[in-house]
């Protein structure tokens, strides 16, 4: 996984999340950050965020151009989706079940998801 930061982060120091409604539905333009955050896995990383789903999120600084022709072409993807279109537009947030889904060319914005753990109450480091 790469980052952008002082250090590598853990999966005990994501910010966490409960949803309300099914990401999926609905308009994402104001929806919150974790909401946004699973749409765009449950579009891109084949996840299956639902109401009532647990999860965790990371704030991206960077997402190497080369994913989103990969993307484009693996499931049938055109940017004016609006789930995929928002986040190609700004690729700021992205919604985990397990570290493992991260994509290696996303690069973690480190100081932004420590900072919104702990604002949630997580774990500071």
């Amino acid at each position: 996984m790469a980052s952008s930061g002082t250090a590598p982060i853990d999966w005990d120091g994501l910010p966490e999340f409960t949803l309300e409604r099914d990401p999926d539905e609905g308009d994402l333009s104001d929806a919150p950050d974790h909401v946004r955050a699973a749409a765009y896995a449950n579009r891109l990383l084949g996840a299956s965020f639902g109401a009532g789903d647990d999860g965790k999120f990371v704030y991206l600084a960077d997402v190497a151009e080369s994913y989103f022709d990969d993307v484009e072409a693996e499931r049938d993807l055109e940017p004016v989706g609006e789930a995929y279109g928002s986040f190609k537009n700004d690729p700021d947030v992205i919604a985990l079940k397990a570290f493992e889904q991260l994509p290696d060319a996303f690069a973690v914005d480190v100081e932004r998801t420590r900072e919104a753990a702990r604002d949630d109450g997580g774990p500071s480091s």
